[in-house]
């Protein structure tokens, strides 16, 4: 890896009978440099290198791994741009490979602003949500989004989530009858606090959508006009937690 430092931020996925493990390599947590390295390993002792994604005039960071629908490994990661120490711009990056060592040139994906935490396969789509801040003339909270994708770049938006608390960095998952689960991390907010609910329009405009209500540190529920609110679930720290079903969206 030479003088480059290894970053805290780490992913690590089965593939082809094979390990794969990412992280970004930089002089420095911030910073204009980043690059995106891939191991790999047959047992899990002996690693090597696969694989250094670069841009350049663009800082790669905190990539996760996913394989596509059809096949394929698939990287998203964050592409900040630095004037010194200074952030000016970022915008999601993805990239792909069949073999987890040729990989496609990463590509922006979503808005200027947005930031893709992960996404997560399921039944052909990848689902994710992308955190950015409150608009403009507001100072109530970050806005989450939910997306949805079949190939991986061209993501269409479900819904909003209303969570409170600064809410970033979000991780979906899926349980065998095909419930979606979400973990949220969280910045701000009381350890006590009123959980606020809200519900959001389809683009019909018949009837709403499950999102995720904003709540407290100690919980997040979810909740549809129809059937009423769901069962509560419990979160730790800063973390909280919603359900949906993806046949509700």
């Amino acid at each position: 890896m030479g003088c480059r430092s290894a970053q805290r931020v780490h992913d690590l996925t089965r593939f082809h009978d094979k390990w794969y493990c990412t992280f970004r390599e930089s002089e420095g947590h911030v910073g204009g440099d980043g690059k995106l390295r891939v191991l790999e390993s047959i047992d899990g002792d002996r690693w090597s290198s696969a694989a250094l994604l670069t841009e350049e005039g663009v800082d790669l960071r905190d990539p996760k791994l996913s394989i596509t629908a059809d096949g394929r490994l698939m990287i998203v990661a964050g592409g900040s741009i630095y004037r010194g120490k200074e952030l000016v711009g970022r915008r999601p990056r993805v990239a792909f490979s069949k073999d987890g060592r040729q990989w496609s040139a990463p590509q922006p994906v979503l808005s200027e602003g947005d930031w893709l935490w992960r996404v997560t396969w399921h039944d052909g789509r990848a689902y994710g949500v992308s955190y950015g801040g409150a608009p403009k003339g507001k100072d109530s909270d970050w806005a989450l989004t939910l997306w949805s994708s079949k190939d991986g770049v061209q993501y269409e938006r479900i819904t909003s989530l209303q969570v409170t608390g600064s809410p970033n960095e979000t991780t979906l998952g899926f349980m065998p009858d095909g419930e979606m689960i979400a973990l949220v991390r969280r910045e701000s907010g009381n350890a006590r606090g009123g959980s606020d609910e809200a519900a959001s329009p389809t683009p019909s405009g018949r009837g709403t959508r499950p999102v995720i209500a904003s709540a407290d540190r100690l919980s997040s529920v979810c909740r549809r006009p129809d059937v009423g609110r769901l069962p509560q679930l419990r979160s730790r720290g800063q973390n909280s937690v919603g359900r949906v079903r993806p046949d509700d969206l």
